[in-house]
């Protein structure tokens, strides 16, 4: 077969032995069993044994008719009923993902409601600057808007009208997108820090400094260059390691004062050498010459 063999699949019937053959061998079939018969019942000393087995034949020759018509034609018509149904539903899939394909096109009225849309919410957004969700649902929707685009654009020949259009609208959300997700990490990653200075325990401090961390890393993985971002993410680490620095510090001091020389000289060792490694604490050199300090001190009391 050169075609397709799904569609021979499909548009194949199921086996149907023509009125002339089936009846020619139903014939053939009775007159078998006639003869079978009379051999049978004439051994079995019946004296009349072609009147018996005549009936036997026409039985059989019955039987052949009624099965023919009947059972075979009711079974044939209800496979040809199933396949007729079958291929109607598969048409109408097809037609419905081809009308799915039409209406997923991002034509030149579509693209331009969406972007009108963007930059409704992002005049919005401006309005509430300092509400970042706001800001966080306009720079989302760019996203979305920004994948479709680009699946159209691989799709546009040179040619199409809806190149221009869409062309445009990429640079247009490309810029919204940028202004409102930095936008967004500034005031989410402000308001953290704030959060983060106001608490008064060290594991909440560090919580809401990491999770103002996580904003800005956020940010980074769109824009890598972006110093702003770059010098949030070094005062936010600047906190976290100075926060932690104080925590041994204060733990070393209050260790030595229960007389436990031996837990306070591993906070503080713990504290110089994570100074040691972390250069970008403000005043290192002082925070190593406060922790010596303290270690000093541990030790005369210890002697």
């Amino acid at each position: 077969m050169n075609g397709d063999p799904r569609k021979f699949s499909l548009s194949r019937r199921p086996f149907w032995l023509p009125a002339s053959g089936f009846y020619v061998l139903a014939a053939a079939l009775a007159i078998a069993v006639f003869f079978v018969s009379w051999g049978i019942l004439q051994q079995g000393g019946d004296e009349t044994p072609w009147i018996l087995a005549g009936l036997i034949a026409c039985v059989v020759l019955s039987g052949s008719v009624l099965l023919r018509e009947v059972i075979l034609r009711r079974t044939r018509n209800h496979i040809l009923q199933d396949q007729n149904h079958f291929e109607r539903n598969l048409k109408e899939i097809a037609r419905r993902s081809r009308s799915s394909e039409r209406s997923d096109k991002l034509t030149i009225e579509r693209n331009s409601a969406i972007l009108r849309e963007i930059r409704q919410k992002s005049d919005a957004a401006n309005v509430l600057s300092t509400l970042p969700s706001a800001h966080r649902e306009v720079f989302e929707l760019c996203q979305r808007y920004l994948g479709i685009n680009s699946r159209e654009l691989g799709h546009v020949g040179n040619g199409s009208p809806r190149l221009a259009p869409l062309l445009k609208g990429k640079d247009v959300a490309e810029g919204i997108h940028r202004h409102h997700m930095l936008t967004w990490a500034e005031v989410e990653a402000r308001s953290l820090g704030t959060e983060a200075k106001s608490k008064s325990k060290t594991q909440e401090k560090i919580k809401f400094a990491r999770a103002a961390l996580s904003i800005i890393e956020t940010a980074l993985e769109h824009y890598p260059d972006e110093q702003k971002l770059k010098e949030s993410r070094d005062a936010l680490d600047e906190f976290v390691a100075g926060v932690k620095v104080t925590d041994w510090i204060e733990k070393g001091q209050k260790a030595a004062f229960r007389g436990n020389y031996k837990q306070s000289k591993k906070y503080l060792n713990d504290a110089l050498f994570f100074v040691s490694q972390h250069p970008q604490i403000p005043g290192q050199e002082l925070a190593i010459a406060k922790i010596n300090e303290e270690l000093e001190k541990v030790k005369q009391i210890e002697a």
